[in-house]
């Protein structure tokens, strides 16, 4: 999955082939866009780990597809803030399922963590093909919605989170705020526009700080080289651009069938849907 700019960036291009619905409420998009990364990136620390964190990554190896189909049918009917961040969250999907194997193998090639990778692609695709520095913007205010998350999407969330984990019953009332609030405050002290703290911070290893990439890799494999997905094994030479623009065309189809079924053009079951986001899981896999 790539980082915070290439899901915004993502989204809105998606979003505004589909003629821009909703759009009003850009910023629970933007939210939306950024799927489970509260939770899954919500510590300062990233050794830091609580039953939060491991929620939200079991979620996304483990549920995820269920998870984005609970989210479409529970938006049908909702309100235009609820929409608008359901389609967010669909976007991320997209774009996560089709260059989650090329981060893994990157990951794992360059000795790094997954999201020192996903923060190096975001500034280096930013920087070459859209000539934003992610660096020296204040990314916590594009995905900041208000000092708390709206309230319907919080109870959204939380009514589906439960369903799939019934352990958090037990959670605090706030536990969505407080995961919230801890990754923006986490993207605005790690975010490093002049450089001084990945130097100040370079002993700490398991903090990831938000600066310029200086590099000679070809991390978005723009020289076309062949990596291997790493569940499959399959060969491909596609870059992450190629990645992103095949997310893209996907992202476009997805969403039309997601706006046709809020507005009864046709029906999706549960299995229905389920089947529709699977087949555009193995189709994009198979090519």
């Amino acid at each position: 999955m790539p980082f915070v700019w290439t899901h915004i960036l993502f989204s809105e291009e998606v979003i505004d082939a589909a003629n821009k619905p909703y759009s009003k409420y850009d910023d629970c998009m933007k939210l939306g866009a950024q799927g489970l990364y509260f939770f899954t990136h919500h510590r300062l620390w990233l050794n830091s780990r609580d039953t939060l964190s491991t929620f939200g990554e079991d979620l996304y190896d483990n549920h995820y597809d269920e998870f984005i189909a609970d989210l479409i049918i529970s938006a049908k009917g909702n309100s235009s803030q609820i929409q608008s961040y359901v389609l967010g969250q669909v976007t991320h999907y997209v774009l996560n399922k089709n260059t989650h194997p090329y981060i893994n193998y990157c990951t794992n090639k360059y000795n790094c963590s997954r999201e020192q990778m996903e923060v190096i692609l975001d500034a280096l695709l930013m920087d070459q093909y859209y000539n934003i520095k992610t660096w020296k913007n204040k990314i916590h205010k594009e995905i900041d919605i208000s000092t708390k998350f709206h309230q319907d999407i919080i109870d959204l969330l939380n009514h589906i989170f439960k369903k799939h984990y019934p352990e958090l019953n037990s959670a605090p009332n706030n536990y969505i705020q407080n995961a919230f609030r801890e990754w923006k405050r986490a993207l605005r002290i790690l975010s490093d526009p002049y450089g001084w703290k990945s130097f100040l911070l370079k002993p700490f290893r398991s903090l990831v700080v938000y600066g310029p990439v200086r590099t000679t890799y070809d991390f978005l494999n723009l020289n076309h080289s062949t990596w291997q997905h790493p569940g499959t094994k399959e060969s491909s030479s596609k870059s992450f651009v190629d990645l992103f623009n095949q997310s893209r065309v996907e992202g476009i189809e997805v969403i039309t069938a997601v706006l046709n079924f809020w507005k009864g053009k046709n029906h999706f079951s549960k299995h229905a849907l389920l089947e529709f986001l699977n087949h555009d899981k193995e189709a994009s896999a198979a090519e």
